[in-house]
């Protein structure tokens, strides 16, 4: 077991230790610990097959959020077609955490023992399972008793003292699509004092922004909605858009009809088929809004908590009907990478578009900041694929042919559109940082300068636009630039005439996700008239 691991699992067993699981509940039902316990287990039995990552921690008794990684090479960073599936979003929802530990040990299990289909799965895709979203929430509800609480682990009267149907943020209503205009029905959707104040909804955003998936699964039980049901992204249920968003309309329909036909309820029927309204700042509008993803919610079976084998077999009903997605994502897809023409490095803040898709509502969908990759479902046919990206000639593909069997790669190389470069830098003037992504510390370098102008600062920012680290260095009387060491928490920096190197060392309390670079400098001859360049980082613990 992992050294991290046994932290973890020991200092949460004391932290809980005054608590049994409640008395009222099937002990099927794995509590937080007894989840973290067994996924650790089954990652150092099955080493080859999958890692645990901590993706983040919760926001009050900092437990951690794991994700369990079953891939091809676990252990590397690789560029693959990404599926994602969660459980424990709202503590008293257990159902969706059994339903992700019977997918990972099936899957695992299948491995070891040569199932062909499994080992394709496992090739071709990078299959993430977090049984555990909202580990805090969980807590409250499994371990300290109070059966109906759903939300995180927030005082929110700041009275001391945690009170059901009081306190807590419900983690589906913490997101910033919508979340102005969101006015909650009750205090179970309490949003939040601002969005993304939640630290298991900050550990989900990043991970989307990183990794993003293909797929996206949000397992629920039902408590305001309809049990055994799904629902995808998305309809609009008024204004001028009125209808099912360009997706839905292309293919996600026809993926929603697979999925519903493969998953059966208690009595043998298939699940029941729903479109979820853009007008809620959840997790599921969110990730579509603002990355393209195709986000689903089942709400299994008709209730929370169960007794019996009937825990089990709702588990594994439900886990093989989610099978039928990983079919999915090998096939019917456009695979994008840009890249730099010159370089041939990725450009990660590229944009691709894809003309018939194309809908004023919705942002330009971009590629993920590492290996500069977008990944479209499509329904077979030809496309028009515009790309682009900030200081480059764009490219326009025409007639490009998605078949229904294995994806369309395409690699599309941009050149550098030196037109719109500043006289006052040389134009290879470049901002590198390394390795990306990094764990510990990562080297910015900023090569070509020249000596008219220096640093005026290299600050970092999280994808909220929160500052939260600043390295800079001094101007010296004479008008030479020296080295300002700063505190090791943030970094250090080495100066010389044409090329500046930083080395940031994040603090230990920021947790993984994407991060921007930015650097701005300052012309000796002209203040204030530099030139500011920016980079998007991963920062992996």
């Amino acid at each position: 077991m992992p050294r991290r691991a046994i932290l973890t699992v020991a200092i949460f067993a004391i932290a809980i230790s005054s608590f049994a699981q409640h008395p009222s509940f099937d002990p099927r039902y794995h509590t937080v610990s007894q989840v973290i316990e067994a996924i650790t287990a089954l990652a150092d039995t099955y080493s080859t097959y999958c890692v645990i990552e901590s993706l983040g921690y919760s926001g009050v008794d900092s437990i951690t959020i794991w994700g369990v990684k079953i891939t091809e090479n676990p252990h590397l960073e690789q560029n693959k077609t990404v599926v994602e599936i969660h459980g424990g979003m709202h503590g008293d929802e257990p159902a969706g955490v059994e339903v992700c530990m019977w997918m990972i040990r099936d899957l695992l299990h299948r491995l070891h023992s040569g199932d062909s289909i499994a080992r394709t799965w496992w090739e071709e895709l990078e299959i993430w399972i977090i049984p555990q979203m909202n580990p805090d929430g969980r807590v409250m509800c499994l371990d300290s008793g109070y059966i109906d609480w759903r939300k995180t682990k927030r005082d929110l009267n700041f009275n001391g003292i945690y009170e059901l149907h009081i306190d807590g943020v419900d983690p589906n209503r913490n997101w910033d699509y919508m979340w102005d205009e969101y006015v909650a029905p009750t205090l179970e959707f309490e949003k939040g004092p601002y969005p993304f104040s939640e630290q298991c909804v900050i550990t989900m955003r990043d991970f989307y922004i990183r990794k993003r998936p293909v797929f996206a699964v949000d397992f629920h039980s039902p408590c305001s909605t309809g049990g055994n049901k799904m629902w995808f992204s998305w309809f609009f249920n008024e204004g001028e858009h009125y209808g099912h968003g360009p997706d839905a309309i292309n293919n996600w329909l026809e993926i929603r009809t697979e999925y519903a036909n493969a998953t059966l309820d208690e009595e043998g029927n298939t699940y029941a088929r729903g479109m979820s309204y853009h007008t809620t700042p959840k997790l599921q509008t969110w990730t579509y809004f603002h990355l393209g993803i195709c986000s689903i919610v089942l709400e299994i079976t008709n209730q929370r908590f169960w007794e019996g084998e009937i825990i089990d077999t709702i588990s594994a009903r439900v886990g093989r009907g989610t099978y039928t997605l990983l079919d999915r994502a090998l096939r019917q897809m456009l695979i994008t990478h840009v890249v730099d023409t010159s370089s041939g490095e990725p450009i990660t803040d590229a944009i691709v578009n894809i003309a018939e898709l194309q809908h004023p509502y919705f942002p330009p969908r971009t590629v993920d900041p590492v290996h500069g990759t977008n990944r479209r479902l499509l329904r077979e046919g030809y496309y028009t694929v515009d790309v682009s990206a900030t200081g480059y000639h764009p490219k326009t593909l025409d007639s490009v042919y998605v078949s229904s069997g294995p994806p369309t790669e395409l690699t599309v190389a941009l050149r550098r559109d030196l037109s719109i470069a500043e006289t006052d830098l040389p134009h290879e003037f470049a901002i590198r940082a390394y390795p990306n992504p990094f764990n510990s510390a990562l080297t910015i370098s900023i090569e070509g300068v020249g000596a008219g102008l220096a640093p005026a600062s290299i600050e970092i920012y999280d994808v909220s636009g929160r500052r939260v680290a600043c390295l800079g260095s001094a101007r010296q009387p004479d008008g030479t630039v020296g080295a300002r060491h700063a505190s090791p928490a943030t970094g250090r920096i080495h100066a010389s005439p044409t090329t500046y190197e930083f080395t940031w060392q994040p603090s230990p309390s920021l947790p993984s996700g994407v991060y921007l670079v930015r650097a701005r400098f300052d012309s000796a001859q002209r203040p204030g008239g530099g030139r500011a360049a920016a980079k998007r980082v991963v920062y992996l613990k």
